[in-house]
């Protein structure tokens, strides 16, 4: 499922009463019986033999997926009529060029804007020209190679370039090869790929029926002056460019291929130094610190995957500053439409092949097939602007390099061969200009310490799978976090669609545990919130715990990794979304509906982010009466500007009883200027002073903390207190809301954490939800959904 299939059918159509009889086997007695044959291991989460099957890894079970592996055909079928010359696709390269002026020239201020820099030192105005390079590749339908050159000549093509203004760039029309690839005095040859498309697919025998060829060197080029560039989101806008390129036969039309392209340059950061070395996305010379998620399949049935599904969730993703998202490769490729819609948001892809946790013998006939899967879907997905990196598998080079699920040397060699020769020599040939890394985790390949925390990226799972508190985050300055993550339910309203009897409701039902997939995983919740809150006195409390501590530890998470930026470049949080209801660290339950993990990210991943390192009991041990008799009470904030622009910003804490009242206020001067207002440049973090809490009664007083901008507005802030949130004596906030068609005000009699808004009749999206809130009253502006039948509850509610 993983690619196309072409078949050449013109000997065998008739004009009338064609049929077309396709014929499905069983996707589980075909793996049981090659594994049988040939066995290969793999995820114990999945049906064995999984390996064995170019389909969805996850349909076969994983461990947030039900054993559900479908059958059929997901994606349209074509019947293709065309001459003897097919345009398959184009190879589109771009050189940037940047271009500095003095700012009095007119033409060079007239240019300035988004895309244009001045350095006021100099007084010189900087903006990028992009040649951009098109190297058509066509299939000629014809066995007979001895006229193919004659053939070749009586080709030209043309290009046209729209920018998103609707100005065009048309080139002149060209000819693909202009002289005989046998001319002495041309080394230009056509470069000829022979392939066969075979009746019976990949395992046909014989005939070729075709010939692909590429231009090597006869390409047209287009240069566009003061050019609009592509950003990730935040850090610019995203223009895109309407590309069509026409290819004629003697003078007349024959066939046409138009994409939309962003104009960037995108690279990885890997400089070494003498201890550690860097991972880190460039985007157009800018290192960006990648804040997003893991994205599985949208649905177990794939054929309920449609654009509108696809943009509200990626909308959702958005929504919450996210910049980025991993194509996680136990899934499969998405539609062309999901990366489209990557493009328009600004969200970098991190592409995984589609390889996962498994072990694959290399026959002939599977690196046959697989080849032709790297080969299509490389040309398929090279000319997107949101197109980062692409990644060799999920979790491979860590297990074999632990010796997990390899039983035999050849193993580790087909490993090699396919992961750091197969691939990155055929992205080279393909995609010149798009980065490679071989797994992930991986600190670069030749399995030198996989997931090393000084090299390369890495998956983080102490948190959750090894049962340690969320401030083990702290300890780890990771250079890049492609995944970590922590469990919660679905909201009610979800799990309402798979509970008909209210006996279900409960995390250890029959229905609910087959719902988790993770082992014993709600009961390692329990575990979590059994440290963290007061044991929930019903159901519906006992899911908003979950989503309260879910949030919580994965917004400590990326909080930390944030404050050290330039170290770390990246937190992806595992996961995005669901693919059926069911308990998992999702983000986006699998109705759409955002939980508390949800706004927490919109708030970690905002911008500009204040966030506070505070020490106390914030811990609970194995043995619980083992608590330290002296400990340290302290605060210490930090601003994170993930903007292209300085900041001058107030920053302010409070400690407060928990009734509401105020004890002292103090705004924080910068440590390097000691004024009180604080320059954040650009890409940076800044820690503030350290503030010692020694006298704070961790029982009953907390920290309150903001962020302001010039104009004294709060754009970010929050809250921390010096216990476990079960011992803290919260009083009741007596919270109540007044709404209109577009703003709920909320008003809080005491301090309130992790105010939930819920609508029990109809989904709601807010500008934010699960927040914490001092004494007094809180504006929320409403995105999505009606006013009506809202209610409240924070943690004070959780008992």
């Amino acid at each position: 499922m993983h690619r196309m299939y072409e078949f050449d059918i013109k000997d065998i159509v008739k004009e009338k009463g064609n049929k077309l009889t396709v014929l499905f086997h069983s996707p589980t007695r075909y793996i049981k019986e090659a594994v049988e044959k040939d066995y290969v291991d793999g995820s114990s989460d999945a049906m064995p033999g999984f390996p064995h099957i170019r389909k969805t890894h996850s349909s076969f079970g994983w461990d947030w997926g039900a054993h559900l592996p479908d059958a059929g055909i997901y994606r349209p079928v074509y019947l293709i009529g065309s001459g003897s010359v097919r345009l398959e696709s184009v190879q589109i390269l771009q050189k940037h060029i940047t271009v500095k002026n003095s700012v009095s020239d007119k033409k060079a201020v007239k240019s300035s804007g988004r895309n244009t820099k001045t350095s006021n030192k100099n007084n010189i105005n900087e903006s990028t020209n992009v040649k951009i390079s098109f190297k058509p590749e066509l299939l000629i339908n014809s066995t007979d190679l001895s006229d193919l050159e004659s053939a070749l000549s009586k080709l030209t093509y043309d290009v046209k370039i729209t920018d998103p203004d609707g100005r065009e760039l048309r080139s002149k029309e060209t000819k693909l090869f202009p002289s005989s690839g046998r001319n002495k005095s041309s080394d230009k040859k056509p470069a000829i790929d022979a392939f066969a498309l075979k009746m019976s697919g990949i395992e046909s025998a014989d005939g070729l029926v075709g010939v692909r060829v590429r231009t090597l060197e006869n390409s047209i080029s287009i240069t566009i002056e003061d050019a609009k560039i592509w950003w990730p989101r935040g850090y610019g806008q995203q223009p895109l460019y309407d590309v069509e390129v026409t290819l004629y036969e003697d003078g007349q039309k024959i066939d046409s291929w138009t994409k939309r392209i962003g104009l960037r340059t995108v690279d990885l950061n890997l400089k070494k130094g003498r201890k550690a070395a860097d991972f880190a996305i460039r985007v157009n010379g800018t290192p960006i610190f990648a804040m997003g998620a893991d994205y599985i399949p949208e649905d177990h049935l794939l054929g309920r995957v449609n654009p509108a599904t696809t943009r509200s969730l990626l909308e959702k993703a958005a929504f919450a500053n996210h910049n980025c998202v991993r194509v996680w490769g136990g899934g499969y490729y998405p539609e062309d439409w999901f990366y489209d819609i990557c493009d328009e948001l600004g969200l970098l892809v991190w592409q995984d092949m589609m390889f996962a946790c498994a072990v694959y013998h290399l026959t002939e006939k599977f690196e046959n097939n697989i080849k032709e899967e790297f080969r299509q879907n490389l040309r398929r997905l090279r000319h997107h602007a949101s197109l980062g990196l692409i990644c060799g598998n999920n979790e491979m080079e860590m297990f074999v390099d632990r010796g997990v699920w390899v039983h035999s040397k050849e193993e580790v060699r087909d490993y090699t061969i396919m992961y750091e020769r197969i691939i990155p020599s055929m992205l080279t040939d393909i995609a010149p200009q798009v980065s490679y890394w071989p797994s992930s985790p991986s600190s670069g390949g030749a399995f030198d310490d996989p997931g090393s925390e000084t090299r390369g990226d890495q998956h983080y799972w102490d948190v959750w799978h090894g049962d340690k508190p969320f401030t083990e985050y702290r300890k780890f300055r990771f250079r890049f976090l492609s995944e970590f993550g922590f469990q919660s339910f679905p909201l009610r309203k979800t799990i309402d669609l798979i509970t008909d009897d209210e006996n279900d409701r409960n995390i250890f039902s029959y229905v609910m545990e087959r719902h988790q997939r993770n082992g014993a995983a709600n009961g390692k919740i329990m575990n979590y919130m059994q440290q963290t809150y007061r044991y929930p006195s019903d159901f519906d409390t006992l899911l908003y715990a979950s989503h309260m501590l879910q949030a919580d530890g994965i917004r400590l998470g990326i909080e930390h990794f944030r404050r050290y930026r330039g170290e770390c470049m990246g937190a992806v949080v595992w996961q995005l979304n669901d693919c059926w209801p069911v308990a998992s660290w999702s983000s986006i339950d699998y109705a759409g509906r955002l939980k508390a993990l949800h706004y927490a990210e919109k708030r970690a991943f905002a911008p500009l982010m204040i966030s506070c390192e505070e020490n106390g009991r914030i811990n609970c041990g194995k043995a619980v009466n083992e608590y330290p008799k002296d400990f340290e009470k302290s605060i210490r904030l930090n601003v994170a500007n993930e903007s292209m622009e300085d900041r001058v910003v107030t920053a302010i804490w409070e400690l407060r009883n928990a009734n509401g009242t105020a004890v002292s206020k103090s705004e924080v001067s910068c440590p390097v200027s000691g004024t009180k207002k604080i320059t954040v440049p650009a890409l940076t973090s800044v820690w503030l002073d350290k503030v010692d809490m020694e006298g704070v009664d961790e029982f009953s007083q907390y920290v309150s903390y903001h962020l302001l901008d010039e104009n004294g507005i709060e754009i970010s802030g929050g809250s921390v207190i010096f216990s476990l949130p079960k011992y803290f004596k919260y009083e009741d906030p007596k919270l109540e809301l007044e709404a209109s068609a577009d703003t709920i005000t909320i008003t809080s009699s005491a301090y309130a954490r992790g105010v939930e808004i819920l609508n029990d009749n109809e989904d709601i999206i807010l500008s934010d939800n699960y927040f914490d809130m001092d004494k007094g009253t809180k504006t929320i502006k409403v995105i999505s959904g009606s006013c009506d039948n809202l209610r409240l509850r924070s943690v004070y509610d959780i008992k």
